[in-house]
């Protein structure tokens, strides 16, 4: 089974500053993770918000709404991107 067939599913926001501040590495280290199906742009509160299958998503049931995930990037002092998606909508 992959990614899409376990509905590993989620939602993330990316910050438009990013986009234009020039962090296009850190942007390409998560979206190499992710098969995005779905982009925004949203004005208010400035940022391009993804729905996207990711490993780094847990699976939900297909009737549900998909979780909203927090992308947590560390960059360690060899210069590896660890990137980690946390659950920002648990109740």
């Amino acid at each position: 089974m992959n990614i899409i067939s376990r509905n590993q599913i989620g939602i993330f926001d990316i910050p438009t500053k990013m986009l234009n501040g020039g962090e296009t590495d850190t942007i390409l280290a998560v979206m190499g993770q992710m098969v995005i199906v779905k982009a925004e742009c949203l004005y208010t509160p400035d940022v391009i918000r993804y729905t996207a299958f990711s490993e780094l998503f847990e699976p939900v049931e297909c009737y549900l709404e998909p979780p909203r995930y927090d992308i947590q990037i560390v960059t360690e002092s060899g210069g590896e991107v660890k990137i980690m998606a946390l659950r920002s909508d648990c109740q």
